[in-house]
């Protein structure tokens, strides 16, 4: 596995696309959460304070949220673009001409997969200690500590994402399309699918336990209290934790099902 992943970094260290939405990942996350330090950007109701953006637990649930967009749109595009343009340049082809097989190659972009998904969580646990211990309020130690399992669920969240990209990468050969297939899905064919067809034809919530939304709800928009989570539709943490799980299993296997029957 570390073979593979040095590879894979050998690759791509020298990437300019790679390195820029790296680093825009790392900087964005922390800044747009700093957003809300102004009062003017979500002011005081008397159902909601946003001082509790940044106060423990609440400040695990919108840190998730932010970081919901940022690893679609950006590590999601990031996995996909690593994946699609070797197909483009033929490097998929050559490294298996050059002595890997194709399982060692599944395994190297799928140990990108996880290894992005650790360090995007671990990033995420760090920024949310540092801006709670900033934000000038006192905390006992089962307050800091008491996240509802967010960190589990972030890294859950992530490897859902990646995944799905993964699979969008292997599936679709150019690069371009690939890319506009993996943004298209999330933000315009899944809502329609689910909201305009499925909605309308079935009772009931299945609908909300399609993929990407299954993978959303791991760290939904925060709302001022639970019982608002049925109103508006979204999963319960457990269920949205099973779902996103399965559908990670069916994304890795489909992957690799098309990945060891395609002419590369």
């Amino acid at each position: 596995m570390i073979k593979l992943l040095t590879l894979e970094w050998n690759k791509f260290k020298d990437n300019s696309v790679v390195r820029l939405l790296f680093f825009i990942y790392l900087f964005i996350f922390p800044i747009l959460m700093l957003i809300f330090k102004d009062d003017n950007v979500i002011p005081q109701t008397p159902f909601f304070d946003p001082k509790d953006i940044f106060r423990y637990p609440g400040i695990w649930e919108w840190l998730g949220y932010i970081g919901n967009w940022m690893v679609y749109f950006i590590l999601g595009f990031l996995i996909v673009y690593i994946i699609s343009i070797e197909v483009t340049y033929k490097t998929m082809r050559q490294n298996i001409i050059t002595g890997l097989t194709r399982t060692d190659y599944f395994i190297s972009k799928f140990a990108i997969v996880i290894f992005f998904s650790i360090t995007a969580t671990l990033y995420y646990a760090i920024v949310g200690y540092l801006l709670g211990f900033l934000s000038d309020e006192q905390y006992t130690i089962s307050e800091v500590f008491a996240n509802n399992y967010a960190i589990p669920r972030f890294f859950l969240m992530c490897v859902g994402y990646l995944s799905f990209a993964m699979f969008i990468g292997f599936l679709i050969k150019n690069s371009g399309l690939a890319v506009l297939v993996y943004l298209a899905y999330g933000i315009m064919l899944e809502p329609i699918i689910r909201l305009w067809g499925h909605q309308k034809l079935f009772e009931g919530n299945s609908h909300n336990y399609y993929p990407l939304n299954a993978i959303e709800d791991l760290m939904p928009m925060p709302l001022p209290n639970e019982g608002m989570k049925d109103t508006i539709g979204f999963l319960s943490h457990q269920h949205a934790a099973i779902t996103s799980i399965l559908f990670i299993g069916v994304f890795v296997f489909l992957t690799y099902y098309i990945f060891k029957r395609r002419d590369i």
